[in-house]
């Protein structure tokens, strides 16, 4: 059986941030040509800003089997589901997942659900049912909007 006939839930960045990812595949290929190249130093910022726009095209959560995926810009994080401990939304509007053994990860990258109509609210509540569905040991839900807890890693996925 595949993957993708596994996948559960898939989650990606906002529309608007999405919009960045062409122009920034053009600004990455004139800092590659200008540093490569014509040895311009500057293109080495042009790099930097088209590899942070190009990143829109990996970002973003899925639930394949029994792990979550969360591919940030730089770093990928698989947590198995029969990990998470408590699934929440914080003020900022972000879900987060505290898995045992294991810094809380705050998903700025699931914004929306690619695979069904939802929002934020559809992704915590679908994390929370497939994390119950694999035998985690939950907390009981929280009401209302929460900061992660401590350690967490706030930046990652931005």
């Amino acid at each position: 059986m595949r993957d993708t006939e596994l996948t559960t839930l898939i989650a990606k960045p906002r529309s608007w941030q999405r919009v960045q990812r062409w122009p920034s595949a053009l600004l990455l290929a004139i800092g590659i040509w200008g540093t490569l190249y014509s040895r311009e130093p500057a293109g080495l910022v042009f790099v930097a800003l088209g590899f942070w726009g190009t990143a829109e095209f990996w970002r973003g959560v899925r639930v394949t089997g029994d792990r979550m995926i969360a591919q940030g810009r730089v770093r990928r994080v698989v947590v198995p589901l029969a990990d998470f401990l408590q699934v929440g939304l914080s003020p900022s509007r972000t879900v987060w997942v505290q898995a045992r053994g294991r810094r809380t990860l705050v998903l700025n990258m699931a914004e929306r659900r690619v695979d069904g109509e939802g929002s934020l609210v559809d992704i915590h509540d679908r994390l929370r049912e497939l994390a119950d569905a694999a035998g985690a040991p939950l907390d009981p839900p929280l009401v209302g909007l929460h900061r992660p807890p401590r350690p967490a890693m706030s930046f990652f996925g931005w």
